[in-house]
């Protein structure tokens, strides 16, 4: 049981690790003796009771396994140096959402259900030609508490923005940049009490918490052009660089590579951000959910927010879950040293569809099946030519960085020694085991020392029903 000491918290036990949404648990269970940050003192308790047995949580037993072994260890390791009360961000992400009727509110439900802090969206919010009749009805009749600045119908917005939505093709219905001032005229963005570098609301950037987002307009009609040597292209690229936040997270419209049946990859698109220095790319236009891996960096599909769903079409490579059963979206949690990405439907109020996590968290097992495809593809091409770059750089981490994303059916440990770190960064360890039990996987990562800054560093888990 936990100490009366720690905060009285609402756990769910998932073997073989505690999960609680939003909060960073496992940071808090590693603090063994309760000072708030995870220091060589904790890694004393442990050795000191190592090998001990106690109740589920007691001093030193991290992983609720009642017994003191080397996983707590490692656990502590993993978290060395961390405030356990570093500030934890939740949002939402979903597109192709602004059709007024009940998909759209069904979905808007979901999201309000889960408290988050903001919104962010993929795209098409204002169907069918982005007027001004109708945007309104579109979007603040379902998410007017997120907006700030609201001046519209149906209640009260929000005191400061919490809404941040990125252009589609439905808002730029037509080629003239005046088709988009309706859309410039609902929203101030990114908002109040926060700066943008781009000097325009087309694209745009804004920091919460450990994130730097970056919100861009897919849309061919776009002044500043669309493709990875245009001047929004070359905006995204020094931004990233000059970024400090924890986590990068890069959204638009037009994905870059997809499975749906109404549009597919949009190849213009196809810019070198894990290159470029993304942790994750979210998107939408195809009405359905998608993951896929490209060079090792994951893009997230959403067009689940209202409009029709559509069928699949053949999948592209990388694509490892597709879902188009129901409309949902994504729930979104972030702190220093984490992010996990949760797809959700709108069955049975809320079913976890599919989960990814990067750096120091885990995934709840989800009832998504995995595609028979490679789980991980590296696309060449004039616009992707990084992949390249990218392997010579990291060396012989490529090939296992693959084989541990690589979904396993049988349960194994695997330790893998030097990972390169980049330019001036200092070599760090990483210990890495997967396991399955019953029909599902798991790939997990600890990371000693872990620089969530620095890319050469990403892990990521999927927990995934077969």
């Amino acid at each position: 049981m936990l100490r009366a000491t720690r905060p009285t918290l609402r756990f769910e036990h998932l073997e073989p690790r505690i999960v609680l949404a939003g909060l960073p648990q496992e940071c808090r269970l590693a603090d063994v003796d309760d000072n708030g940050v995870v220091d060589r003192a904790d890694v004393a308790v442990v050795v000191d009771r190592f090998g001990g047995a106690g109740g589920r949580y007691s001093q030193g037993d991290t992983d609720g396994n009642a017994i003191v072994n080397l996983r707590d260890l490692m656990v502590v390791q993993a978290h060395l140096g961390r405030n356990c009360d570093e500030p934890t961000i939740r949002f939402a992400a979903f597109g192709d959402y602004g059709q007024d009727g009940p998909d759209e509110a069904a979905a808007a439900e979901l999201v309000k259900s889960w408290n988050v802090d903001f919104v962010v969206t993929l795209g098409d919010n204002n169907y069918g030609i982005g007027a001004a009749e109708t945007i309104d009805a579109n979007v603040g009749k379902h998410y007017r508490e997120f907006i700030g600045n609201y001046a519209g119908a149906y209640g009260d917005g929000s005191p400061t923005n919490r809404f941040f939505p990125s252009l589609g093709n439905h808002d730029w219905w037509f080629a003239d940049i005046e088709s988009i001032a309706p859309y410039l005229d609902y929203f101030d963005l990114p908002g109040e009490g926060f700066s943008s570098s781009s000097g325009n609301e087309r694209y745009y950037d804004f920091v919460w918490g450990h994130v730097h987002f970056f919100a861009l307009d897919s849309n061919q009609r776009d002044p500043d052009g669309r493709t990875f040597d245009s001047v929004q292209g070359q905006w995204l690229r020094e931004q990233l660089a000059a970024s400090t936040a924890a986590w990068q997270v890069v959204y638009f419209h037009e994905s870059p590579y997809s499975s749906g049946s109404d549009s597919g990859s949009t190849p213009a698109m196809q810019w070198p951000f894990d290159e470029w220095g993304a942790d994750l790319v979210l998107s939408a236009h195809d009405h359905n959910y998608e993951r896929l891996s490209i060079d090792g960096l994951t893009y997230l599909v959403a067009g689940t927010g209202g409009a029709a769903l559509r069928v699949m079409s053949p999948l592209v490579p990388g694509s490892i879950v597709t879902y188009n059963e129901a409309h949902g979206a994504l729930l979104i949690t972030a702190n220093g040293s984490s992010l996990r990405a949760e797809f959700h439907s709108v069955t049975n109020d809320d079913t976890l569809i599919d989960c990814i996590a990067l750096g120091n968290t885990t995934c709840a097992a989800s009832g998504a099946a995995v595609n028979e495809v490679a789980p991980a593809a590296v696309v060449r091409g004039v616009e992707t030519a990084h992949a390249e770059a990218r392997r010579a750089r990291v060396g012989p981490l490529a090939a296992k960085r693959d084989e541990l994303r690589a979904v396993d059916e049988t349960p194994r440990a695997i330790e893998s020694n030097l990972l390169a770190r980049r330019a001036s960064r200092d070599t760090a360890r990483r210990s890495v085991r997967t396991f399955g039990r019953s029909g599902e996987s798991c790939v997990d990562a600890t990371i000693a020392n872990f620089d969530p800054r620095d890319r050469t560093h990403r892990s990521s888990q999927s927990f995934l029903a077969r």
